[in-house]
């Protein structure tokens, strides 16, 4: 493994090989992934307020006018996977925002969540919540508007709300408006 390691040292740093316990492989691998491959992944709060503070500081407000929830799980049939979000909210449908930072691969990170939500969207995990995801996205500053157009189709072909950076206040007048307990 060692003389691997030396052999193939390139963009990336790697280390000597070492014993590591895993408790969720699957889970580790895709964060893990997502990180490396397809940009960084935004999954725990720290992260979420960093790049959406304003999404973040709305949902603190709303969780504790009891018009909101924060870490909700939904199972992906089929996959056997869950859909993890930071927040999810009513408006007569439970709708759940997924914040996503997109790299230039976008394309690849799209896909794998418009297929998740579609996943959601068709097979009704839970009729009486009738779940709709919602990403909410932040390219790169030079990214380019044909890539962002792309992931918009994208989205739309799968029944994905996509809401980007730039509408983040007028989606949070919205959400503002319109969250229930």
């Amino acid at each position: 493994m060692q003389r691997f390691v030396e052999k193939r040292g390139n963009a990336l740093r790697l280390t000597v090989p070492r014993p590591l316990k895993v408790y969720a492989p699957a889970d580790d691998l895709n964060r893990l992934f997502d990180e490396l491959v397809g940009g960084q992944a935004i999954s725990d709060r720290d992260s979420v307020a960093k790049e959406f503070p304003s999404l973040q500081k709305l949902f603190a407000r709303l969780i504790i006018e009891g018009r909101a929830q924060l870490n909700f799980t939904a199972p992906l049939p089929i996959l056997g996977q869950e859909f993890h979000v930071p927040f999810a909210y009513r408006n007569g449908v439970l709708n759940l925002v997924k914040p996503q930072r997109f790299s230039q691969n976008a394309t690849h990170q799209a896909l794998s969540l418009a297929i998740q939500g579609d996943l959601i969207h068709k097979h009704e995990i839970d009729r009486n919540l009738n779940p709709r995801p919602v990403v909410v996205s932040k390219f790169p500053e030079d990214c380019h508007s044909g890539l962002i157009s792309h992931v918009d189709d994208l989205f739309a072909e799968y029944s994905v709300t996509h809401v980007q950076h730039r509408d983040i206040g007028a989606f949070a007048q919205q959400i503002e408006s319109e969250a229930h307990a």
